[in-house]
């Protein structure tokens, strides 16, 4: 620390020992009890470093006390309570090897808050507005006395961290201390609400009522924390969703090549007919990852029979059967948040009850199987397989039409044909879609997404 820096410590230190030894010498305590109270309370707010956090630091709950007694209180009685809190405050965050440096600190705070001590009491004994009502002069006196007591604390300590560091005055000033003015002249505002309540009910109730508040007000910050951590790990979770849809859609992919972009079509087509048939939140999210993953199965199934550039044997297609239910229990191992199982499972089941693996017909099969059923079935019969060539668009729908109330639900069937109607469905289109396009809510409600893309529809 250099010489100019030490020489202005020790000058504030002066000033503050006298104005505290004038204060002192005409001490007196109309109220014990209460002024007892203020003490112990303002010293466990010190030694507890209790205070009020902001982006930019905190206020120490120990200057509300010092406010509230400037204006319940005498100077002197003022002036000691001050003393004592500063000193318990920055003994409090010292490490015992800084020991050396404690007292010299100590003092140093305790003179700077009982300067700011006197000329806050200065502010408040003198301030009057000639012709103001009372509340007007009131509330003059609060906002005064709150920006006083700042000035004449956060100045102390502004010309001490500039001769410290070599930075000018006004820069220190500006962005480590001037960042508290509101919340002083608000302490100072609450401090002239207490004191009224006192006057009108005694102190002992505001006096309880303090930490009683805090302590409400503290809760209520752990709860928004822990709110706030829940929303983190949601979005995290959700976003470990996202990779985990990816990494499987990628292995589907890598697995049968020739599926190529069927994938996101599909998912296109059956979110558009789900929101025809009002489907939404998690039931819709459902549907699409769903629709993303919906061969996942095929992973368990040899690789010759999926691509094999022909029929299937019986024996075969019994082995390619079993890909529903391997995929269901793929997904339900995952835990997606929404109930995309049902789906995955029976997204071969016909509304007759002839399909697979469990047979299920009619409303039995989740709507979201049978709205896949459909838009599956569209775009496999319009896209060239090994074993056969693809056929048109109006072949494809005659065969929908003609299996509508057998293979497909005929509920399913009217909004499809109404999406082909609006060309959201058809040969040689540039469907818009996203990839995946899943929402995955964080604990805020807000959807995480992947990029969006254009996908060919052939």
């Amino acid at each position: 620390m250099s010489t100019v820096a030490r020489t202005y410590r020790r000058l504030i230190m002066v000033l503050g020992v006298a104005v505290v030894i004038q204060q002192l010498s005409v001490f007196r305590s109309l109220d014990p009890l209460q002024y007892l109270s203020y003490v112990v309370l303002a010293l466990l707010a010190s030694i507890l470093n209790v205070g009020y956090k902001t982006d930019q630091g905190v206020i120490p709950l120990n200057l509300l006390f010092i406010l509230i007694s400037l204006r319940s209180l005498s100077a002197g009685e003022t002036m000691l309570l001050g003393i004592v809190s500063a000193f318990a405050s920055d003994w409090s965050r010292k490490k015992l090897f800084e020991a050396g440096h404690r007292l010299s600190d100590s003092v140093f705070a305790a003179a700077s808050t009982a300067l700011a001590i006197a000329l806050g009491d200065l502010t408040l004994r003198g301030t009057h507005l000639p012709g103001a009502n009372g509340e007007l002069n009131e509330a003059l006196r609060a906002v005064l006395m709150g920006a006083t007591y700042f000035v004449g604390i956060s100045f102390p300590w502004s010309m001490n961290d500039a001769f410290v560091s070599g930075t000018r005055l006004n820069i220190i000033w500006r962005e480590r201390y001037f960042w508290m003015l509101p919340y002083y002249v608000a302490g100072s505002v609450i401090a002239g609400l207490f004191d009224r309540a006192r006057s009108e009910i005694g102190w002992q109730i505001p006096v309880l009522a303090v930490p009683v508040i805090y302590l409400f007000w503290r809760s209520y910050k752990i709860y928004m924390a822990q709110l706030e951590a829940g929303r983190i790990h949601a979005e995290e979770l959700a976003a470990l969703h996202l990779r985990t849809i990816e990494a499987l859609a990628l292995a589907i992919d890598a697995k049968d090549q020739t599926t190529h972009s069927h994938l996101q079509r599909v998912q296109v087509y059956a979110v558009e007919i789900g929101k025809e048939l009002g489907m939404e939140g998690d039931e819709l999210d459902a549907l699409r990852a769903a629709s993303l993953l919906h061969d996942i199965g095929k992973l368990a199934v040899p690789e010759h029979i999926i691509s094999k550039p022909g029929r299937l044997t019986p024996e075969e297609f019994e082995k390619m059967k079993i890909h529903p239910v391997v995929g269901a229990e793929i997904l339900e191992r995952v835990k997606f948040p929404y109930p995309d199982v049902p789906i995955e499972r029976s997204h071969h089941e016909k509304w007759d009850g002839t399909g697979y693996p469990d047979g299920l017909c009619k409303e039995d099969i989740p709507l979201g199987a049978r709205i896949f059923a459909v838009v599956d079935a569209y775009d496999a019969m319009t896209s060239d397989r090994p074993y056969r060539l693809a056929r048109s668009h109006q072949e494809a729908l005659e065969e929908i039409r003609h299996q509508a109330g057998t293979q497909f639900d005929p509920v399913v069937v009217a909004p499809f044909f109404a999406a082909v109607r609006k060309g959201l469905i058809g040969p040689n289109m540039s469907v818009r879609e996203r990839k995946p396009a899943l929402r995955l809510a964080g604990g805020d409600g807000q959807a995480l997404t992947l990029e969006e893309t254009h996908v060919p529809a052939s």
